[in-house]
């Protein structure tokens, strides 16, 4: 290493306790800092210079260095936090601003497509269904006091008749949902039975005892039931349905599957079959998703997944989001604008 030194190499500098054999008269001196450069003497000669040094003093300056510069770096962090702050701030409102814009367009949607719906309803009950229920009395009148020949044309166009009455109610069951306010969720898919006990198809359902959603939400969830509960009780032959409803801190999950002879997703839609297709178009504004599974002879699933945005309450009962409450003058109001009241069907014959 001296070698080197004296032939131009870089100088080394130790901070240690000096306890070598050369090191006699320092090794009672505790920790030192040996130094050894190259120098040259008078005649020009090449010659090592050594020196040794306090290692307490070198701590406390290597102290007073570090401290020295704490001040300055906790400026520059302070300042470099206020500078990051407005900009974040300005992110996080318009975020906000965002989610609020479109939890609003959803609210919207929903509320002109139920009103939309409510209204054919509506129409269908109060015009359509009552007269074609005159007629089918009509045709049962001209059936008893008719020519005895014409009877059986007139039991084939009553029977007729009074069979598309009964789709046609069935149809406005469809398009005008029950109150979820007042029945709650779990109620309201439950009344989602009766087409498919009437087919003989087993119907299964599984949600959560503390199940949260507000109010947009929920109607989604039950539309995507509803949806799929009507494809398949009409075109999968199925002999049994299942709903579950998972839910965990930030995502809610509803899937809906049946055993019937399925199809291919990538096929196009038959001509009027749209419904899912436009649930998950709105699904989708609604910052979720919606995945159909299926393949011919293996059923189909469809699974719709929701992100938790909104405080929520329990929907298990009849309350809804803290962020929308609604007590019984504003459903009254809500009922008043958007259309007339819930009213029973007739019976039928």
């Amino acid at each position: 290493w001296a070698r080197l030194l004296l032939e131009g190499g870089p100088a080394t500098a130790t901070l240690e306790s000096q306890t070598a054999e050369e090191n006699e008269y320092e090794a009672d001196s505790g920790e030192l800092v040996e130094v050894y450069v190259r120098s040259t003497s008078q005649t020009g000669a090449p010659m090592i210079f050594e020196t040794y040094s306090s290692g307490a003093g070198v701590r406390r300056e290597q102290q007073s260095v570090l401290v020295g510069m704490i001040p300055p770096t906790l400026l520059s962090l302070a300042a470099l936090q206020l500078a990051q702050l407005i900009p974040a701030v300005r992110l996080a409102r318009k975020i906000q601003d965002h989610q609020a814009t479109r939890t609003a367009l959803l609210h919207c949607a929903i509320e002109a497509s139920d009103q939309e719906r409510r209204q054919i309803a509506t129409e269908l009950h109060d015009d359509v269904i009552q007269d074609l229920s005159g007629l089918a009395y009509a045709l049962e009148s001209e059936e008893r006091r008719g020519p005895p020949s014409l009877g059986p044309v007139f039991t084939n166009a009553r029977t007729m008749l009074q069979n598309d009455i009964r789709l046609l109610r069935a149809m406005t069951s469809e398009l005008y949902p029950p109150d979820l306010e007042e029945l709650g969720l779990k109620a309201s898919l439950m009344r989602l039975e009766a087409p498919l006990v009437e087919r003989g198809i087993a119907f299964r359902i599984d949600i959560p005892d503390k199940l949260v959603l507000d109010r947009d939400h929920t109607v989604l969830v039950y539309r995507v039931a509803r949806e799929a509960l009507v494809n398949a009780t009409k075109h999968s032959s199925a002999q049994s349905v299942h709903i579950r409803i998972r839910q965990t801190n930030r995502q809610t999950l509803i899937t809906v599957s049946d055993d019937g002879i399925g199809f291919n997703p990538i096929e196009p839609c038959p001509e009027g079959h749209f419904g899912l297709r436009i649930l998950g178009d709105t699904i989708r504004q609604a910052g979720g998703s919606l995945e159909i599974r299926s393949a011919p002879g293996t059923g189909t699933s469809v699974t719709a997944t929701f992100s938790v945005i909104a405080p929520t309450v329990n929907l298990i009962g009849k309350t809804f989001s803290r962020s929308s409450p609604m007590n019984s003058s504003t459903r009254n109001r809500r009922r008043t604008s958007a259309g007339p009241a819930p009213f029973p069907l007739p019976a039928k014959r």
